[in-house]
């Protein structure tokens, strides 16, 4: 896999769209440019996935060459299905074709319904124990591995803040712990804790975009309207983009006779 280390430094630069909660940055993305060169997008992970999958299957529908697959489950996450369960469904829905070569780009978001034991054979080992931290990190590393082994590129993203103070610690906790298993792989590890704020610094369901409030997140205060999943997929936007346009010029690099 082709590392891309200024993914991570991007979200600096993304920060600056959510400094204030009246930034406007609506339809930014969908300035997203087309690949010249056959391209999947894979949007792997829970319903939070789900949602971004729908945004950026709007967002490429215009694009010949790019194939946006849907490898969500909803209610799933890494404490129910191993690491092995979700390659082996990534597997069946990007297979090879001995004519065609496709460059993949990989996002991923689990964790949202990973607040539960985790069974492997017939134990069960009880979430909050120093046993399922180490025993989730596992998972999640070796998901991070197993995708960039496969993929051009792999962008996992943390978990949103959101309404109910009960799930909250947890959540942050969950992210933190993936956040360390990503950083010792090729993957990329998108915090958008922040950034789903609003630039309000705290949880809210509206935000403010050309000047017209819109509400962001969805009644259940965890999952997002279509303008709020928007809004999540500028922090990356940039990265998709130079993920695209380099790999077209490798592409291009590769059909020239060099003398």
């Amino acid at each position: 896999m082709r590392n891309f280390p200024w993914i991570a430094a991007s979200a600096l630069a993304a920060s600056m769209f959510f400094g204030s909660a009246t930034t406007s940055v609506a339809g930014a993305i969908d300035n997203i440019p087309c690949p010249a060169s056959p391209t999947r997008l894979v949007v792997l992970g829970d319903s939070l996935a789900d949602g971004l999958w729908g945004s950026l299957y709007r967002v490429f529908a215009r694009c010949e060459d790019m194939e946006v697959i849907r490898l969500t489950q909803v209610s799933d996450g890494l404490t129910k299905s191993s690491p092995d369960i979700w390659l082996s469904r990534y597997e069946q829905a990007t297979p090879t074709q001995s004519n065609t070569t496709s460059t993949d780009i990989v996002i991923v978001q689990v964790g949202a319904n990973d607040i539960t034991f985790i069974r492997e054979g017939s134990r069960r080992t009880a979430f909050g124990t120093p046993e399922w931290t180490d025993a989730y990190a596992t998972r999640a590393k070796s998901l991070a591995s197993g995708l960039t082994d496969r993929a051009t590129a792999v962008i996992w993203f943390g978990l949103p803040i959101v309404g109910a103070s009960r799930l909250e610690p947890s959540y942050r906790e969950i992210s933190e712990l993936i956040e360390t298993a990503v950083s010792k792989t090729d993957a990329q590890y998108m915090d958008i804790h922040e950034h789903t704020s609003f630039g309000t610094g705290q949880f809210t369901m509206s935000g403010v975009i050309d000047g017209r409030r819109q509400q962001m997140r969805a009644t259940d205060q965890i999952h997002f309207t279509t303008a709020g999943y928007d809004h999540v997929l500028q922090t990356i936007f940039n990265d998709l983009g130079r993920l695209l346009t380099r790999q077209d010029r490798g592409v291009t690099l590769e059909n020239v006779d060099l003398q």
